[in-house]
């Protein structure tokens, strides 16, 4: 959607709209909107042709009132006095996706930049920003991944869509768009090393073995951790898109009309086996 042309909406099951939220900030489109247990929405807006350009997280009031707000800038400054490990960096900025964890902090995505040989790339960092919005953790894709695995959008090398935090065990499960994997990474609610725990996708450290596979449908945008057991994937699909499905899921042959978000993976109960 074009920047200043959406603004986040509450509606009905019939489509009425019951509240929305109309001091958008100029030349931005919010990109990820959620209720906080207080009946708050936090809503991240950005825009630009690099991910988090131009970015601001506000929480909002029902009355439209701003409770707090940061932009990229505000963030920069944090982050260039923060003690956190890896914290001394520059962000583009936030983009795509928040988690508001239970303990009042928020894992939020940025979009930082380096010089690989002379060309401008673009990685995504997860940040931990304490109660007070500080930052207290981060983990750096650039610092452990390999900037020479190159699937797709390079030198957009990583494209970060979505993070899950993990309550049974307390880690991330991070959507890492072109790189076509789900990432798991060690946060251990802010005491984890940040050690990548396994890699779900192409080249990735898991077989199916139950099920039936066909082709694994790239791309992955979304993620939701169901449950202990069941983990499920989605993209944005193409009509050239194709479904992976485990015994779980309905065998399919038809392929996914255009511009829609569908599944194309979920295990439930299934066995994943971890790849020697």
């Amino acid at each position: 959607m074009a920047s200043g042309s959406a603004r986040p909406t509450v509606t009905d099951l019939n489509g009425n709209i019951l509240w929305s939220y109309s001091a958008v900030p100029n030349g931005t489109a919010p990109n990820a909107v959620k209720l906080l247990p207080n009946g708050h929405f936090l809503i991240n807006f950005s825009a630009g042709t690099i991910d988090g350009l131009n970015s601001v997280i506000q929480e909002v009031d029902l009355s439209g009132a701003v409770i707090w707000q940061m932009a990229a800038a505000d963030l920069n400054s944090a982050l260039s006095t923060a003690t956190c490990a890896g914290c001394n960096i520059t962000v583009v900025g936030t983009h795509h996706d928040f988690v508001s964890l239970p303990n009042g902090h928020l894992i939020v995505l940025a979009a930082t930049q380096r010089d690989i040989s002379g060309t401008t790339v673009t990685g995504d960092v997860i940040i931990d920003l304490n109660e007070n919005h500080q930052p207290v953790w981060l983990w750096n894709e650039f610092d452990h991944l390999d900037v020479n695995r190159r699937p797709m959008g390079f030198p957009d090398w990583t494209h970060t869509n979505a993070i899950l935090y993990s309550a049974d065990d307390g880690n991330l499960i991070i959507s890492i768009r072109h790189q076509n994997w789900l990432v798991k990474v060690d946060y251990a609610n802010g005491a984890g090393a940040g050690d990548i725990l396994w890699k779900l996708g192409y080249q990735g450290d898991f077989r199916w073995s139950e099920g039936r596979t066909r082709q694994t449908g790239s791309m992955p945008s979304t993620a939701r951790h169901l449950s202990r057991q069941t983990l499920r994937a989605s993209s944005r699909s193409s009509s050239s898109t194709t479904v992976t499905t485990a015994s779980s899921l309905p065998e399919s042959s038809a392929a996914p009309p255009a511009n829609r978000r569908v599944s194309i993976a979920q295990c439930r109960s299934c066995n994943w086996t971890r790849r020697p």
